[in-house]
């Protein structure tokens, strides 16, 4: 079986999230930040869509939230976020996560049925912010807006 490198948060009866991120430094921050959430137990990580599409197609516990690049190589996020929902009879919300500002990426997110889409901030405070956003939302069962950053006002 695909064995993925796992962290741990104290917090058992937190939300396990599988973060699918090609760049090391920009997965090293989202795991810190995610460990430092208290409604996060376990964090995971595969480093490109194809991983997480074996890891998927192998795995006995699924995550409770996926945070997906979009720009990888070997399978780009949009084309995993297909694949995943091809493939699971209920698949976990994917939030499309991605330093890309490329004309088109948030309606490909959306006409995929991403749960929502992140511009990624540029500053490591901006992503504490979105990260607990975002995980504020879920972990309470509220409906994400399509886009949470920028928002759409911005």
């Amino acid at each position: 079986m695909l064995e993925l490198p796992t962290s741990h948060n104290p917090n058992p009866s937190g939300m396990n999230v599988l973060i699918v991120e090609d760049d090391d430094d920009d997965a090293s921050e989202i795991v810190e930040v995610l460990l430092t959430i208290d409604s996060v137990c376990q964090v995971s990580r595969a480093s490109n869509g194809e991983e997480a599409d074996q890891w998927f197609a192998l795995a006995e516990e699924r995550p409770d939230l996926v945070i997906c690049d979009i720009n990888m190589p070997r399978l780009n996020g949009f084309d995993f976020l297909t694949r995943l929902r091809a493939s699971q009879e209920k698949p976990p919300p994917v939030v499309m996560l991605t330093s890309s500002n490329r004309n088109g990426d948030f309606s490909r997110s959306q006409v995929r049925k991403a749960a929502t889409y992140i511009q990624k901030p540029n500053t490591y405070s901006g992503l504490v912010e979105v990260l607990n956003q975002l995980m504020d939302c879920v972990s309470s069962g509220q409906e994400l807006p399509s886009r949470l950053w920028p928002s759409p006002d911005d």
